[in-house]
């Protein structure tokens, strides 16, 4: 019975642990996917934080 048990256990651990990775992995993508969306969208405006138009340098 306890040897059931531990299998159990083990299997639910490591579902647990495969469910937060999936759930990880499709969060990653999401956001590379809105964060080419965003750069689409805002780079001729320059208002999207990482990718501003930087000003010429006056020399």
């Amino acid at each position: 019975m306890l040897r059931l048990n531990m299998g159990l256990i083990i299997l639910y651990i490591l579902g647990a642990i495969s469910a937060l990775y999936v759930l990880y992995l499709s969060a990653w993508v999401g956001y590379h996917i809105g964060w080419e969306i965003g750069r689409a969208l805002f780079a001729d405006r320059g208002s999207h934080p990482r990718i501003k138009n930087h000003p010429v340098d006056p020399r």
